[in-house]
């Protein structure tokens, strides 16, 4: 029996050990962390029944509950970019939201896109804008693009917007993996184009973006330069399909991301 019991104790000992994978929390809505400059990092939700934007402490008690006015007869889209000192100079938090509509008899959205303070103060209105994305260029400031879509006509139309924003951007991580130094490419699925987010490793002023289809084709090559931090992939002639793109220069080659085109 003792042979037997130091037998089992030895088979365990050799066993390799894990950490466990624990639960740490759970929301009814769709949620994301977000870094904010004074109170520090959150977890918000967007509450599509209520209309709100309900943020969390990472404790999961509740911080704030932001309610967004969304017309009769619209849905909310999304929330974007909760931050404080960044649509204003003051501390409190104000966020983007999107919210549309869907023309039964025509069979098409209509999108807009608002940005609000906690209190409810409207700072914006962007109609028929159904995706804004921030960037941080230095020393020409923060910009706001929206993209405006009008799908009442065919072929539909597309207007990009430009705005200064007052404040400063952090994001909640611009961390990429070793060897990765670009984030995942938006819209995905893209139909016009692509923004492709990027931050060459130290050391690299230039490189080049190259896209192939899933032969392995190379489809097209585009400068990338270190002073800028992202670029733009045009989409809308290129058949349907799966392309992967990645990002090379002389000494270094990065791995390759998938982008859907439809």
């Amino acid at each position: 029996m003792k042979k037997l019991l130091f037998t089992f104790l030895m088979i365990l000992a050799t066993q390799p050990l894990f950490s466990q994978i624990n639960p740490a929390g759970s929301y009814n809505h769709s949620g994301t962390y977000v870094w904010l400059a004074n109170s520090g990092t959150k977890f918000y939700v967007m509450d599509v029944t209520a209309n709100q934007a309900v943020i969390y402490n990472l404790d999961q008690s509740l911080w704030k509950t932001i309610n967004l006015s969304v017309p009769a007869d619209h849905y909310l889209y999304d929330i974007r970019y909760p931050a404080e000192g960044l649509f204003t100079t003051g501390s409190e938090v104000a966020l983007c939201y999107i919210y549309y509509k869907y023309d039964e008899v025509n069979q098409y959205y209509t999108y807009t896109t608002k940005i609000v303070t906690e209190t409810g103060s409207q700072l914006l209105t962007i109609p028929g804008a159904q995706y804004v994305y921030i960037f941080d260029l230095g020393e020409p400031g923060v910009k706001m693009i929206a993209y405006v879509y009008d799908y009442s006509v065919w072929p539909y139309t597309i207007e990009t917007k430009i705005y200064d924003l007052p404040g400063d951007y952090v994001p909640v991580a611009e961390h990429q993996p070793p060897g990765q130094p670009f984030a995942q490419a938006f819209p995905n699925p893209a139909t016009d184009f692509a923004i492709v987010p990027y931050k060459l490793p130290e050391g690299i002023s230039s490189a080049i973006l190259k896209l192939h289809d899933q032969t392995g084709r190379l489809i097209m090559e585009l400068p990338v330069n270190a002073r800028a931090n992202h670029l733009q992939i045009n989409t809308a002639q290129l058949p349907s399909g799966i392309y992967l793109y990645s990002i090379e220069a002389e000494g270094y080659n990065a791995p390759a991301r998938k982008l859907v085109v439809k």
